[in-house]
């Protein structure tokens, strides 16, 4: 889920020279239900991925939801000048509410 963000980042596309690709370790760890009182799931993994062009390391968080992985965090850090991107979309602030009496 996390490579496909990148991938359908251009940003991300552009940078690396092409799509990213997993390159030879994920690290993190991965957790699964194993009591009553715990989430059914949660994830955080370290990516490493490239392109023709550069570098770059995916870090993402996920927890289990109904049955189904949902990314919480999701960035990827180029290594050529350390620059990080936030991969998930950014919610909208909540619009303010009207203080004005009501009638």
């Amino acid at each position: 889920m996390a490579i496909n963000k990148a991938a359908a980042n251009p940003a991300v596309v552009k940078a690396l020279g092409g799509p990213p690709r997993e390159r030879w370790l994920v690290t993190g760890n991965l957790h699964t239900r194993t009591s009553k009182n715990r989430s059914p799931g949660h994830a955080r993994l370290k990516i490493r991925v490239a392109g023709p062009r550069g570098k770059g390391k995916i870090e993402t968080t996920a927890e289990k939801r109904a049955g189904q992985w949902v990314l919480t965090e999701c960035t990827i850090t180029f290594a050529d000048d350390g620059n990080a991107m936030n991969l998930l979309p950014t919610a909208d602030p909540d619009p303010p509410i009207s203080q004005a009496p009501a009638q």
